[in-house]
């Protein structure tokens, strides 16, 4: 809570809202081998160390690395519940030929 009189600066309330613990998984924000203007998620990584208040070394395969907050975002795994992408592409092909086949024998 802000103390009257006083107002929060752009750069603290964007990052207000990102603290990670050692362990915790998170997705990096890095540009794409292709394109150095399109960004990408990629990930989880684990956060090993907060080396300070708004940056984290976070170890990607073996390799440790600093990194700024406004580069992470918190993973949250999910249950063997709800479908993947995979699976859901694999569904579509296979309602589309079976829509495919209908239209032939209908005209």
């Amino acid at each position: 809570m802000l103390l009257p009189g006083t107002r929060r600066t752009s750069t603290e309330s964007q990052n207000l809202d990102h603290y990670f613990d050692n362990g915790d998984k998170v997705l990096l924000l890095l540009p794409t081998r292709h394109n150095k203007l399109e960004l990408k998620w990629h990930g989880p990584f684990e956060i090993v160390n907060k080396s300070s208040s708004y940056n984290y070394t976070i170890d990607i395969y073996g390799t440790r690395k600093t990194y700024h907050v406004n580069l992470l975002k918190r993973y949250h795994e999910m249950n063997g519940s709800a479908p993947t992408l995979r699976w859901l592409k694999k569904m579509r092909k296979k309602e589309l030929k079976l829509l495919r086949l209908c239209w032939k024998t209908l005209f």
